[in-house]
């Protein structure tokens, strides 16, 4: 296989998927083990083709290889590397191609299951999501051929001289090749930074960065006696604002920082419960759930509207404060409790009873725990916001130990909140 029977041909556009290939069309059965990754996504990679040859595997390359053949027992390795003076043009002679070795005939089914899997959309409606994550440039198999620097044409007729009927053939730009596409960098999650709510006048205050300074965005939207609470409502990525007003039990949700009305109103739960928020159920969409302070019991809903929750149960003492975050990036958020009394987090993997998965203490009794993801590695962590100082104090992990970032921002008093405010 060269590139520049690819680059070169002027075949007919396929309007219709061939019948050998039918991405999204049937669910994934055997994929490689997924990752919870962010709404954040690399573009599709342009061709670049082989100018050098080094034919070294190249790590991504290599990582891809091995992941697949685990997923897919009884198929096989053709090959990464070629020897420069072996045939024409190929990125295997630069160790960023690989020949997936997988019959048309008897392992169509493989092929196809792996392919709906690079190619399907994403829970954020990024097309050809995992294809892009991989940094692959484009795909070769059973006489057709599938390239990310025209994606919008799907699977085409490719009519190079090897009908790749024997093998699915991989090419890699050169950040995928290298592990520096989301897949392997984690630098598809937004990071979390801080801000506050002032009770007193119903303002936020939010900051894009951890430091102390101004606020990057002010706006005024609240009511008196409301709590804040804030989320992905919307599955756009960005963090925005809400409250839940404690005398009758309503949650109020916006999908931008900025004054006005609420998108979403709804009542769920009894009065003067303690709102909490998160995607209990890794569909992208932040919604909420209550603590009841009295029995210790969280109750957690999928949607954002009224109704009973579909999740319930007890952890922890009564009279905590409950904390929510996605402790293992597993892409659910779960729940835990700080203990105001001797200042230690007690953190779950999955939203049901048991024990604690995290248990540490981390700073001071007396503070008001945050939580987020502050250097965007796609796991939460735990801080807290000392209301006598407005110091902000943030960890990268979920242990004992010194905070990564320290710093002053607004008044004391306040009630911290933390999200991805500017989708970075």
């Amino acid at each position: 296989m060269t590139t520049k029977t690819i680059l070169g041909r002027s075949g007919v556009f396929a309007g219709a998927v061939l019948a050998t290939v039918v991405t999204g069309a049937q669910p994934v059965q055997a994929a490689p083990p997924g990752k919870n990754l962010g709404p954040l996504i690399d573009g599709y990679q342009s061709y670049v083709g082989q100018s050098t040859c080094d034919a070294t595997p190249k790590p991504g390359v290599a990582e891809f290889r091995d992941m697949l053949l685990a997923a897919y027992p009884g198929t096989g390795d053709s090959g990464i590397g070629r020897a420069c003076n072996v045939g024409g043009q190929s990125e295997h002679k630069e160790g960023r191609a690989w020949d997936w070795r997988v019959s048309a005939t008897s392992q169509g089914h493989i092929a196809n299951d792996a392919l709906n899997w690079l190619l399907a959309t994403d829970k954020f409606g990024n097309k050809h999501a995992l294809a892009r994550r991989f940094g692959i440039m484009y795909i070769i198999w059973n006489r057709q051929v599938w390239r990310a620097y025209d994606p919008d044409a799907g699977w085409r007729p490719y009519t190079g001289e090897n009908p790749h009927t024997d093998h699915v053939h991989f090419s890699f730009g050169w950040p995928g090749a290298n592990k520096q596409t989301t897949w392997w960098a984690g630098g598809s999650f937004g990071k979390s930074t801080v801000g506050y709510y002032q009770p007193s006048n119903s303002t936020w205050h939010l900051r894009n960065t951890h430091s102390g300074g101004s606020s990057d965005i002010t706006f005024a939207y609240g009511a008196a006696g409301a709590k804040p609470i804030a989320g992905d409502w919307n599955a756009d990525g960005k963090t925005t604002v809400g409250y839940y007003q404690p005398s009758n039990g309503t949650f109020h949700l916006r999908n931008s920082n900025s004054a006005g009305a609420p998108e979403v109103s709804f009542q769920f739960g009894p009065p003067n419960m303690v709102p909490i928020a998160g995607d209990w159920n890794n569909d992208g969409k932040t919604t909420v759930g209550y603590y009841n302070p009295g029995s210790g019991t969280f109750n957690l809903r999928n949607t954002l509207n009224a109704g009973p929750a579909d999740t319930s149960f007890r952890f922890g003492p009564t009279n905590m404060v409950p904390v929510t975050g996605d402790w293992n990036n597993d892409g659910k958020t779960s729940i835990g409790y700080y203990n105001p009394g001797d200042g230690t987090y007690h953190l779950r993997d999955t939203n049901d009873a048991g024990s604690s998965n995290y248990a540490f203490r981390y700073g001071p009794p007396g503070m008001r725990p945050i939580t987020g993801d502050w250097n965007a590695n796609g796991k939460t962590s735990i801080g807290y916001y000392n209301p006598s100082t407005a110091g902000f104090h943030l960890r990268n992990t979920n242990d004992a130990g010194s905070p990564e970032h320290s710093f002053t921002f607004g008044p004391g008093g306040m009630i911290p909140v933390a999200g991805d405010w500017n989708k970075a």
